[in-house]
């Protein structure tokens, strides 16, 4: 997140956000909702994307599935450019992600991290 600007994120989102940090990993992620706001709020400022990925809550812990969204800039596009296309395909991605059956009767709760440039 060090790549948005200062007060970006409102308290609100931040405070809805799940910290990794549990899991050796320092960064923040967000139910499908937010994590489509904050991405619209990447492409508000144009700043890029290089990935989303996907956590899923399993007994307590946070893991990562192998689901993931990746992107990186062509040689020649310019930094505008790039955020428009990663910020629209990460976008995608996270309102595409399939929501997966339920794990031992209990329903799963996924958050994604958000990778900017």
């Amino acid at each position: 997140m060090d790549r948005l600007p200062d007060g970006m994120l409102s308290h609100d989102l931040l405070a809805r956000a799940v910290s990794l940090e549990s899991e050796g990993v320092y960064d923040l992620a967000w139910c499908r909702e937010d994590a489509l706001r904050v991405i619209h709020l990447a492409a508000d400022v144009s700043v890029g994307i290089l990935g989303v990925t996907v956590w899923v809550e399993r007994a307590g812990r946070w893991s990562v599935p192998g689901d993931g969204w990746y992107c990186e800039p062509f040689a020649d596009e310019s930094s505008e450019a790039f955020a428009r296309r990663s910020c629209s395909g990460a976008a995608a991605y996270v309102t595409d992600h399939p929501m997966r059956k339920p794990w031992f009767g209990r329903p799963r709760r996924y958050v994604y991290d958000i990778g900017f440039q």
